[in-house]
């Protein structure tokens, strides 16, 4: 019975630690969301887009849109540093939202974002890079955006 705890026991040390190898070699990301991403210049970014290609980065600047409106085809969503460099963003809120329904009273609930709230602010974003093959052009899909100096 002795040498069945002790088994019980080696078997259990190894579980831990393998999940503590498995959580500081990379999968720590997949399970609990842990960032890897490094801070990129979009400069950087703009002279080597393909080295930046599938990586989670970093980067700080502007939220402009360029273009008539949110839906014409041609508009697009772009991040720009202070010396005029930029990179496309793929929306990661809703363009619009409904009005609430002149029906349904009025609740203390704020609004939830939606794009306009972060155009023309200072943001940092974290997200990754990738094709826009419409566009044939490297994007930035954000997977956190905060508003620098609000």
């Amino acid at each position: 019975m002795k040498n069945l705890a002790e088994s019980f026991q080696d078997r259990l040390f190894r579980l831990w630690k393998y999940l503590f190898f498995l959580f500081f070699f990379g999968w720590g990301t997949l399970f609990f969301g842990i960032s890897h991403a490094s801070e990129v210049s979009l400069d950087d970014l703009n002279k080597n887009p393909d080295q930046f290609y599938g990586q989670t980065v970093t980067m700080r600047g502007k939220l402009r849109m360029i273009g008539k409106n949110y839906f014409d085809p041609s508009s697009k969503f772009v991040i720009e540093d202070h010396n005029g460099k930029m990179i496309s963003v793929k929306p990661w809120l809703p363009l619009e939202i409904a009005p609430a329904s002149p029906n349904r009273p009025l609740t203390t609930t704020p609004m939830p974002k939606i794009m306009s709230d972060y155009i023309g602010k200072e943001v940092k974003m974290t997200g990754k890079v990738q094709l826009n093959d419409s566009r044939h052009e490297h994007e930035i899909r954000p997977d956190q955006v905060e508003e620098v100096n609000p």
